[in-house]
């Protein structure tokens, strides 16, 4: 983990790892550790903390919700 750095990045678990989440290739991504933090267990929908604008990171709050294609597959693989 980086987070002590506003440009640090973990891996994040799509599907979290405590609705049964593991590290599953696909179910893996890189986030911006704020970001993470603030998404943390929430599944398919999330906030963020931090947005891009340009080549900054602004602190700008969003909604995001898991692409239907994506949480497809992942229901499948986990028989969700």
């Amino acid at each position: 983990m980086m987070r002590d750095s506003v440009f640090g990045w973990e891996v994040d678990h799509v599907f979290p790892v405590v609705m049964g989440g593991d590290d599953f290739e696909r179910n893996l991504r890189a986030m911006q550790w704020k970001n993470n933090v603030s998404k943390g267990d929430d599944y398919p929908e999330y906030m963020s903390a931090i947005q891009s604008e340009g080549n900054k990171n602004i602190e700008k709050e969003a909604s995001y919700t898991v692409n239907d294609s994506l949480q497809q597959e992942l229901r499948e693989y986990y028989n969700k």
